[in-house]
């Protein structure tokens, strides 16, 4: 009879479910390397989205999204040349974010978005176009003057309206020879200089000691003399005359802006023509 008691019982023990609580399936302990028995699963988080990554106004919109977890590690690198900014932050998920960027000098930055949980990165590129101190500047010329940008042979081209694909011309363009030199019609300070394939080409802006900017278009293919940041002098050259970009033949395109060029809504261009024609001498 005991032996069937134990049999009995042994049976009953066999066909009872194996529950974690009773030493049934056993959850790994990440703590200690054994098992703890009737521990709860953690779920591991879904693989992170990045959903959105832009630009604008020197702020970073980034919105991820992660199944399983409300918050998320991201990382921005800021690179011009030698300069080298890291950005890190922590951020909810599934809503958009918006990070301002530090104080930046003039010029083109890469940026490269990294995602806890990503391998890859995303990269973006931000260009700063404003001075963030105002250097000494050469006085303007007296009774104010100015020089004529095309410092050789030229003729006048389209000016402001001419139509153009899906806009109206914002400038003056100027025919000139390939090579010919373009200099600062004004004293002032070069706040950019870049490229634009499908537009304006390779391109200088001049931010004048009178406050106003100007914009030199389509200069030839490694002509410039200048970099952002640098001060020039009235009749100093800035590039040549090219067909860089959208351009049907060698040619300056030139704008003069007030209130900053392109800065906000602000930011507004006017006919150069009259101001050209005083510097036409």
């Amino acid at each position: 009879m005991r032996i069937s008691a134990v049999a009995a019982l042994s049976t009953l023990a066999l066909s009872a479910p194996a529950l974690a609580s009773n030493g049934g399936t056993g959850v790994p302990d990440t703590a200690s390397g054994g098992v703890v028995y009737g521990q709860a699963v953690r779920k591991v988080p879904a693989r992170p989205v990045v959903r959105r990554f832009a630009i604008e106004h020197r702020t970073v919109l980034v919105r991820v999204d992660r199944k399983g977890a409300r918050r998320i590690g991201v990382s921005m690198r800021l690179r011009r040349g030698h300069a080298n900014q890291l950005i890190r932050r922590t951020i909810r998920t599934g809503r958009r974010v918006a990070i301002a960027l530090p104080a930046l000098k003039p010029g083109r930055w890469t940026v490269r978005l990294r995602v806890t949980g990503l391998r890859g990165v995303r990269r973006g590129r931000i260009v700063v176009h404003g001075i963030h101190k105002a250097p000494q500047l050469p006085p303007p010329a007296a009774g104010g003057g100015g020089v004529f940008p095309v410092a050789g042979w030229h003729l006048y081209g389209d000016g402001i309206g001419a139509k153009r694909k899906g806009h109206r011309h914002q400038g003056q363009d100027i025919v000139a020879a390939q090579g010919t030199p373009i200099v600062a019609p004004l004293a002032g300070t070069v706040s950019f200089v870049d490229f634009q394939a499908h537009s304006a080409g390779y391109y200088v802006v001049e931010h004048t000691a009178d406050g106003r900017d100007l914009f030199f278009a389509h200069c030839q293919k490694g002509s410039f003399a200048v970099v952002p940041s640098a001060v020039v002098a009235a009749g100093q050259r800035l590039c040549l005359v090219g067909r860089s970009g959208a351009a049907s033949g060698p040619h300056l395109h030139f704008e003069i802006w007030v209130g900053g060029w392109r800065v906000d809504k602000n930011s507004r261009f006017v006919d150069p023509l009259p101001e050209l024609r005083a510097w036409d001498r």
